[in-house]
């Protein structure tokens, strides 16, 4: 078991302003990170970053305090997250995860990973889908897809090339998004 106090008192001399809790699901987190943001021996002040997949249930993003929040948004469909990633109802789990954000008013960073083959089916459809909040979340595309584990098994057995890039690029400037590198 960590001692809070210890670590509250390593922060406090660093003058620590942020506190990111990166990670897929942060279900397993939230009690850990709600007892120790209770447990603080001062007003901690700073900013909170939430990255989360968005695949969990949607409780989780009506009560969690945080500043910002980092969504990845991998998959146009439901067909290719369950077969790239074995989740369920995928879009209409991240799409509510997102309106629920949406409607707290707290920035949102949108992080999408391009996959190879994937372009149409997945990153069309997501930035098509995400438009009407352009002026409301960031953009950050990620072209640096690296084959591993099973990747062959799913045809993703390469990396993406520049022409998927500039598609997605294009794209979204085309739609009006706000993009971060």
């Amino acid at each position: 078991m960590i001692d809070l106090n210890c670590l509250w008192d390593h922060l406090r001399p660093h003058k620590y302003n942020i506190l990111f809790s990166g990670g897929g699901s942060p279900i397993p987190s939230v009690h850990s990170i709600m007892h120790f943001l209770n447990e603080a021996p001062f007003v901690f002040d700073g900013k909170i970053i939430w990255k989360s997949n968005f695949t969990e249930n949607s409780y989780i993003y009506e009560i969690f305090p945080a500043d910002l929040w980092v969504q990845d948004f991998k998959f146009g469909n439901d067909e290719c997250a369950l077969k790239l990633s074995g989740i369920k109802k995928y879009w209409k789990l991240v799409l509510n995860n997102f309106n629920i954000l949406c409607r707290r008013n707290e920035p949102i960073i949108i992080r999408h990973l391009l996959l190879p083959g994937h372009l149409h089916c997945c990153t069309a459809r997501i930035l098509s889908a995400l438009s009407a909040f352009k002026n409301k979340v960031l953009l950050s595309i990620n072209p640096d897809f690296i084959p591993e584990y099973r990747s062959l098994e799913f045809g993703l057995a390469r990396l993406i090339n520049d022409k998927e890039k500039d598609y997605a690029y294009s794209m979204a400037t085309r739609l009006g998004f706000h993009i971060i590198t």
